[in-house]
């Protein structure tokens, strides 16, 4: 760092992304709107399901494609969609891992990222097995 005419000039390097968060039980915490459509029609909130899981792994093979190509703000986005989507449908571990993955991309931090998008892969995996015993409940 150096100062000239009193003004502190700081080196541009960006501040650690933190590894992601452990995984906590439960993973998914049932918004309202789910629990109001889980009640009323269970087909239609198998079908939500579906959709969420879906476009889940749809995003995470474009991450990995993504980061085989180096395509930060490929990466930024569709993390951005996850995250969103995640927070919707009542899931925010997968929001946090996400989140990891944004910033390990905004930072260039290419060697967190393959344990990053392997740690969405799993938390997705334990994700399915946790709703598909509430739906089956």
């Amino acid at each position: 760092m150096s100062e000239a005419n009193g003004i502190r000039d700081v080196a541009a390097k960006p501040a650690p992304v933190p590894d992601t968060p452990p995984v906590a039980a439960p993973l998914w915490i049932v918004p309202e709107y789910m629990r109001e459509i889980l009640d009323e029609d269970p087909a239609a909130a198998q079908e939500l399901v579906e959709l969420y899981f879906a476009d889940a792994a749809e995003t995470v093979q474009s991450l990995t494609a993504s980061m085989l190509l180096a395509d930060a703000r490929s990466l930024c986005d569709l993390s951005h969609k996850l995250i969103g989507g995640s927070r919707q449908f009542g899931v925010p571990a997968i929001a946090a891992v996400a989140e990891a993955i944004a910033a390990h991309a905004m930072q260039g931090d290419w060697t967190a990222m393959p344990s990053s998008i392997a740690r969405l892969q799993s938390t997705l995996l334990l994700l399915s097995a946790e709703v598909n015993s509430k739906l089956d409940a």
